[in-house]
């Protein structure tokens, strides 16, 4: 797989979550990369915030878990709690962190490996063909690849330039918010981390996830609401009264509190790149496709690209070209084909969940959350009667008599 000089294996456009860690894993495999960047140092973005433990272990098969250990907070524990009440206490073994941060760690892990070379310009004009790929840089340079992986997010070169397609799934799908929030009259909040879902369909409120970072409670509001919404002013300009009014019970839950600024506003629009099959070129992340945040499936898609990209690269680049019917390959891939529609799948289905009134989806929802509470009294009558074992010697209750509703 080795390369003329002076010419790379691949070529990645952006360097975000998704280019910066697929450079450290291609670089890690010595192959020649570039990868190219006009915004350096990271500029302060609101994304995502947080990995889950199944995205945890997808990092892990990628071999980047050690790289970022220094910018993670660990989460051993969440409550769940609606309409003022407290409905569980669970475990979630969350890994958080400020985005900017995780997009540095992974650009330093990937300098760290072998024959990467970063370059800190803009594209402004990409030449695709069936074998090599030729990126035109803003200070002339012409740059030179096998492959070239558009990964440049949402607002990166129009995909119409390389004769790609977007097709818009759904206009103003959702709202992301982001803050901090601080505890008033005491050091600190009592709650580990809180999901606090939202009161009444007609607020369109998802739920507000609030989890540590360093020695922050960061908050996360998604909303089913567009931008030019009256409420979505009012929060940007007054978070503390705006959670109050449209959340009354989460302040008796965790005490006062009060909502550091700056907040952000990201909306997102969900849509699906088209006509895609094409030589040379490969978009993945936010480049193929967005994932609503509230849904949390959007680094689920981000790594599974990754993952997938790696495992067909080696076998496209021993043969000569780079045909469509090698990209094509990696879209009819199943596992990024799963991946990409449980993502869309969970997208809407989240906001129909929050949004829809009437009697079968009050019905659902209810159910969700009784089953929940359930779940969260049993773990606490067995936990109870496991701790009067210890200290008494006495046998515990059987769990289900300590059930209550």
């Amino acid at each position: 797989m080795s390369e003329r000089s002076g010419e790379f294996a691949v070529a990645i456009l952006g360097a975000g979550a998704a280019g910066a860690s697929l450079a450290a894993v291609l670089a890690r495999q010595g192959l020649k990369t570039a990868l190219i960047e006009p915004r350096v140092p990271q500029e302060r973005g609101f994304r995502a915030e947080k990995f889950t433990p199944a995205q945890w272990a997808r990092i892990g098969d990628l071999g980047l878990q050690q790289a970022l250990l220094p910018i993670l907070t660990h989460e051993a524990s969440v409550w769940i709690a609606r309409r003022g009440r407290l409905i569980d206490k669970c475990a979630s073994n969350n890994r958080n962190y400020r985005y900017p941060a995780l997009v540095s760690a992974l650009r330093k892990e990937a300098l760290a490996q072998g024959p990467l070379e970063f370059m800190p310009r803009r594209a402004v004009e990409i030449i695709a063909g069936p074998d090599r790929q030729a990126i035109r840089l803003d200070d002339g340079r012409l740059v030179t690849a096998r492959l070239a992986v558009i990964a440049m997010g949402v607002g990166g070169l129009p995909p119409k330039e390389l004769g790609f397609e977007r097709r818009l799934v759904f206009a103003s799908h959702s709202v992301s918010i982001g803050f901090d929030l601080l505890p008033l009259g005491r050091k600190s909040f009592a709650f580990p981390a809180l999901t606090y879902h939202g009161e009444r369909p007609a607020d369109r409120v998802a739920y507000l996830s609030l989890f540590p970072i360093e020695n922050f409670m960061r908050g996360n509001l998604f909303v089913y609401r567009c931008l030019n919404d009256p409420w979505l002013k009012a929060i940007h300009a007054a978070p503390d009264a705006a959670l109050r009014k449209i959340m009354p019970g989460l302040g008796p839950l965790i005490g006062d509190f009060a909502a550091s600024e700056p907040v952000a506003l990201r909306q997102v629009d969900l849509f699906r790149a088209e006509n895609v099959r094409r030589p040379g070129v490969v978009l993945i992340g936010d480049s193929f496709g967005t994932a609503c945040p509230a849904s949390g499936s959007g680094l689920d898609t981000v790594f599974s690209d990754v993952a997938r990209l790696v495992d067909h690269l080696p076998h496209w680049l021993a043969t000569p070209g780079m045909g469509a019917e090698k990209i094509a390959r990696f879209y009819d891939d199943p596992q990024k084909i799963a991946a990409d529609a449980g993502s869309l799948a969970r997208s809407r289905f989240l906001r129909e969940m929050t949004i829809q009134p009437g009697l079968r989806w009050r019905m659902r929802r209810d159910i969700g959350f009784i089953a929940q509470a359930a779940r969260g009294k049993l773990r606490a009558a067995i936990a109870s009667g496991a701790i009067r074992e210890a200290e008494t010697g006495a046998p515990p209750k059987k769990a289900w008599k300590s059930l209550t509703f």
